[in-house]
């Protein structure tokens, strides 16, 4: 009888434990489920689908400040600079990740400084007095 009740003993102390155990990793679980989950981008898409081919399309929508003959939150557009934002996600496909990023990083440098210099060419040609100096130093290095 006597290893009945010690039997029974140790089970209670190993089932105490193992819920113990189970209870701190679903609290830990838990924990770095909450801490990461606001680290997370959100994203919003939405789709649809009108006649037209996509030049077309783009004809109608893609002027600057077209938005405003578009879209209904917004009242005017009077820009009078520009950010330009070239963004790439991309895999290294075999070579390291430091040299593709290399190789990327010197492909969206250039392009960003061509559309830079496009646009302080056509602001020049379009207001003669008013010549344009690239002041900033983003698209520098």
């Amino acid at each position: 009888m006597s290893v009945g009740v010690f039997g029974t003993v140790s089970v209670t102390i190993f089932g105490e434990k193992r819920m113990r155990i189970i209870k701190l990793a679903l609290v830990t679980g838990l924990a770095v489920f909450v801490a990461t989950g606001s680290a997370q981008a959100i994203t919003v898409k939405k789709r649809t689908e009108a006649p037209g081919l996509p030049p077309e399309i783009w004809q109608v929508v893609a002027g600057f400040c077209a938005i405003k003959d578009w879209h209904p939150a917004v009242a005017s557009c009077e820009p009078d600079r520009s950010v330009i934002l070239w963004q790439s996600d991309f895999d290294a496909n075999g070579a390291s990740d430091a040299e593709a990023k290399n190789v990327i990083t010197g492909i969206l440098a250039d392009g960003v400084k061509g559309i830079k210099k496009a646009a302080i060419e056509a602001w020049d040609k379009k207001h003669p007095g008013e010549a344009q100096k690239d002041q900033d130093e983003d698209d520098k290095n």
